[in-house]
């Protein structure tokens, strides 16, 4: 993740390996996001997906 923790954190290129999906990993990593103290303050968080978009 790309960010000045002030006003916009980015996130892209994120791939679960085909052999660890389905356990959880990508929704883990979207909880950890949410919650990090950090990027609380931050306006806008921007996530570039070609798939996935239910889970985002």
């Amino acid at each position: 993740m790309v960010t000045d923790y002030v006003i916009l954190p980015y996130i892209m290129d994120v791939f679960i390996l085909t052999e660890h999906r389905g356990k959880g990993y990508a929704k883990q990593l979207m909880k950890a996001i949410n919650e990090e103290p950090r990027l609380k303050r931050c306006k806008v968080l921007m996530f570039k997906i070609i798939d996935a978009h239910n889970l985002y």
